[in-house]
């Protein structure tokens, strides 16, 4: 099996994890705050990574490249929470698309400074995959309200995006360093301790309520199961195949999943742009595992 295959195969998983994921946090977001939907999906990471090190012995890498994996604890959070600050006021079939345009950051800046080599063809398909779900975030204005107005949390969503590009370029150095379970085990540490920091900073003297509610937010706990069950295959084949670009970009087309979720029991529309924008990711996947 090629290394692009697998590296396919593991996006396609990461997909579908991280699109049911997206959704189910959308859900919970309109019920829950942003920081307690952050700590409910955060939480169940931090228990399946502490039952995965128990099976594997792990050695921690050298400080500077732990401070790393730190700093991509942090911009994921800070990412994670822009996105869901996004999902509280706006739709799924926008938020979702627009925050998994991160691999255009993350190409730019692997081809830039990296050391991977990708032919043209391939960066083709790539950016083949992304246009693709740049399709799926058009929604029509009807009422020509300024974008600015009508959709600030467009510009959350791409802030994330930007931020979660960036994070992956620094993933790709990482993952040849140390394994994916001290990866996992320290990004879901990170996010978590600074998931209960702004439980702590923001509810005061009603933490306690606060994590109560957490404890009661099923599809924020399931979002997270969800969440790191993608991503734990998503840094597995990404190391096997020596760069997490591929796995970044196909998984980037979660919004696939997302949208169609939303279409089925959020009544969301789908549009013809979007089934274009579907066929177009299909489209770059194929050209990605034949040239």
């Amino acid at each position: 099996m090629s290394d692009t295959l697998i590296a396919t195969l593991g996006g396609i998983a990461a997909m579908l994890g991280w699109g049911s994921s997206d959704w189910l946090a959308a859900r919970s977001s309109k019920r829950y705050g942003t920081f307690e939907t952050n700590l409910a999906v955060q939480s169940p990471g931090l228990l399946i990574m502490a039952l995965v090190l128990l099976f594997y012995h792990q050695t921690l890498p050298s400080w500077p490249v732990m401070s790393q994996i730190f700093l991509i604890g942090l911009m994921f959070t800070t990412a994670y929470l822009l996105m869901i600050k996004a999902f509280a006021t706006g739709s799924v079939g926008i938020v979702a698309p627009l925050t998994n345009t991160f691999p255009l950051t993350t190409l730019i800046l692997v081809i830039a400074f990296g050391n991977n080599v990708f032919s043209a063809l391939q960066i083709l398909a790539m950016l083949l995959i992304v246009v693709g779900v740049i399709f799926l975030a058009y929604q029509k204005n009807v009422n020509n309200i300024p974008l600015k107005v009508l959709h600030k949390e467009t510009f959350l969503a791409l802030a994330s995006a930007v931020i979660w590009g960036t994070s992956f370029f620094i993933s790709d150095n990482v993952i040849r360093e140390t394994s994916w379970q001290v990866i996992m085990a320290t990004i879901n540490s990170t996010m978590v301790f600074f998931a209960l920091l702004l439980i702590a900073w923001t509810a005061r003297g009603k933490v306690i309520r606060s994590i109560k509610n957490v404890s009661k937010n099923k599809q924020g706990i399931a979002s997270g199961v969800i969440l790191t069950t993608g991503s734990i295959t998503f840094y597995a084949t990404a190391q096997k195949t020596g760069s997490v670009v591929i796995p970044a970009v196909i998984a980037s087309s979660s919004p696939l999943l997302a949208s169609m979720l939303s279409a089925i029991y959020d009544k969301e529309q789908l549009s013809v742009l979007k089934r274009i924008g579907a066929l177009i990711v299909v489209s770059g996947i194929i050209i990605l595992n034949i040239v």
